[in-house]
């Protein structure tokens, strides 16, 4: 089972219910897990019943009401029927460090306002904290950006890097940029609020790095990973939504 841990203080909850779909849509089994202080996903998701753990939404799972990553490896011994498990996170009390290992793919998504920067490196430092001031034989952790709503600003792109540069951690050399876009933003309130899962009017460059994220944690090639997205608009456009 693959693993994708999703860091940081911003609702990233479309990105990642449109990667999980895209990927179900290939044929493969998705767990989708909240784990942030604003249950991002848990609030965009129909859920029937709030003493439910796992619910079924567009043909992939989501977990909610996990405690900790500890609870949630708990059930994924008892339920092996996974092939993709991807976690957004935005704590040190559901993650530790020695967990961050486990996932071969992390990123950490941020907008560029200044309380989802501040509230991501806290978290984050929280968790690798006993490694701030760290040896040069320390292994660092690879992570890729993700920068949400993205706007030019008077701040470098890479403030996040020299922010947290004292830390374990390299970053990848091209990060993903989901540019601000309204369409993008009515496109995501719609599907909240009539709960369902709708990329047909997303733009392109959202629709690519849905794309290229669902590729590199899924493991399926383009060409799969092209055809699910075709089959997804389709149905849609069939269905009206």
């Amino acid at each position: 089972m693959n693993k994708a841990l999703f860091f940081g203080a911003s609702d990233i909850s479309d990105l990642l219910q449109y990667v999980s779909k895209v990927i179900a849509a290939s044929g493969k089994k998705v767990l989708l897990v909240d784990g942030t202080n604003e249950k991002y996903i848990q609030y965009g998701t129909p859920i029937p019943s709030s003493k439910l753990k796992i619910v079924e939404f567009e043909s992939f799972d989501v977990g909610i009401d996990f405690s900790s990553f500890n609870e949630l490896e708990s059930f994924l011994e008892k339920n092996q029927q996974y092939d993709l498990l991807i976690v957004h996170c935005d704590k040190s009390s559901f993650i530790k460090k020695e967990d961050l290992n486990k996932f071969e793919f992390k990123y950490v998504a941020t907008s560029s306002e200044k309380m989802s920067i501040d509230k991501t490196v806290d978290a984050i430092t929280s968790i690798l904290e006993q490694d701030y001031h760290t040896d040069e034989n320390t292994t660092k952790m690879l992570f890729t950006e993700i920068f949400v709503n993205y706007v030019e600003v008077n701040m470098a792109q890479d403030y996040l890097e020299m922010i947290l540069e004292k830390l374990p951690i390299t970053w990848s050399e091209e990060p993903y940029e989901l540019f601000f876009d309204e369409v993008d933003y009515s496109t995501k309130i719609n599907n909240q609020h009539e709960g369902k899962i709708n990329i047909r009017r997303l733009s392109r460059n959202y629709k690519k790095v849905v794309q290229q994220i669902s590729e590199e944690i899924s493991g399926l090639e383009d060409k799969e990973v092209k055809l699910a997205i075709k089959q997804i608009m389709r149905r849609s456009f069939a269905w009206g939504k």
